[in-house]
């Protein structure tokens, strides 16, 4: 499908020439510079400088400038910086030159202007993989069945992606990302005299605590194998004060109670998350608590996180409890092993 855009070469287009966006118009085009990744076109027409021009796009037939004497069959490239010819001309591609921009086959014979099927592909040799990128000089080998251990990293020396020869990726230092694991209270447990009671609101049922300070639930997971093992994790609720009910002049406090099992050892601790009078008025759809300090996470699979979650203190109204959980990093996106990273 042809496109139509600004003539941003500086003079009169010229028919068969290859283009690139105009990095400084987006609506414009300017002559391919060799060896570039960025081909859109092939002129089609001649127009004066700022016109719009007609470009021919993959899939279409067009004549495209060759240097050379092409033959029908032909593979026509773009040409290179080693080619040390004009902005926006092409090649007959040989054994060797791959990398490059794949223009399209030539449909029949001839030079100059010779007419092609439009591909504007990336193209390596045919015995290896080809990893694109602005400015390539050679292919990157892959190896006979594709990646080899540890041979492919994006990002820098400590922040990176990582995959290696089994398929594995890993993500390190700041490349790392952060998931929740989260608990619904409506499905959490307790002694039935202390746990929260049921409210429908917008006909959906939630779990409220009241100012009497004295309900609990919790519940228990194993930590996902994704988790990046021995890093933080840090506790945070979800809540809002149920319509109609008072914001007090003390809000709220959550005290979230938690335990963490493994074969080393168990670990427990508590923290409390709170929302003052003012924060439950402002938010009354949802109020975000978070704790910034965390504690320490497990260092082998298979941990069992419990949590308990208790209205201990705030003289505000019913308060609904959404979510309660951890915010924890991921490095791997699972295990290699069902019982080990």
């Amino acid at each position: 499908m042809s496109i139509k855009l600004k003539n941003n070469t500086g003079s009169l287009s010229r028919i068969g020439y290859a283009v690139s966006i105009d990095p400084r118009d987006n609506n414009a085009f300017i002559y391919s510079t060799p060896s570039s990744t960025k081909v859109i076109g092939i002129i089609t027409e001649q127009v004066p400088y700022r016109a719009f021009c007609n470009l021919a796009t993959a899939g279409e037939k067009a004549n495209v400038y060759v240097n050379g004497n092409a033959v029908k069959g032909n593979s026509i490239r773009l040409s290179k910086t080693t080619d040390r010819t004009s902005l926006g001309t092409c090649m007959i591609a040989k054994v060797g030159d791959s990398p490059y921009v794949k223009i399209g086959d030539a449909l029949s014979n001839g030079r100059g202007l010779v007419p092609c099927l439009l591909e504007l592909s990336h193209q390596g040799t045919d015995e290896s993989g080809y990893v694109p990128y602005e400015g390539a000089t050679g292919d990157v080998d892959l190896g006979t069945n594709g990646l080899t251990a540890n041979d492919v990293t994006i990002g820098g020396a400590t922040n990176n992606i990582t995959i290696d020869g089994s398929g594995n990726m890993g993500f390190n230092g700041d490349a790392t990302v952060w998931e929740d694991l989260n608990f619904d209270p409506n499905s959490s447990g307790g002694p039935a005299v202390s746990l929260p009671d049921y409210v429908t609101i917008n006909n959906v049922i939630h779990r409220e605590f009241t100012s009497a300070n004295n309900q609990l639930c919790g519940d228990g997971e194993e930590l996902p194998h994704k988790y990046k093992l021995s890093s933080q994790m840090y506790p945070h609720i979800h809540i809002f004060l149920k319509g109609g009910e008072s914001a007090g002049t003390t809000g709220v406090s959550f005290t979230f109670y938690w335990e963490l099992r493994q074969g080393a050892g168990t670990t427990s601790g508590s923290t409390v998350l709170s929302a003052t009078s003012a924060q439950l008025t402002a938010n009354p759809h949802k109020i975000d608590i978070h704790d910034n300090t965390g504690f320490a996470g497990s260092a082998e699979l298979g941990a069992q996180l419990s949590i308990t979650m208790a209205r201990t203190a705030g003289n505000a109204g019913d308060v609904v409890l959404l979510t309660y959980g951890v915010h924890y990093e991921i490095d791997t996106v699972g295990s290699k092993l069902r019982l080990s990273k």
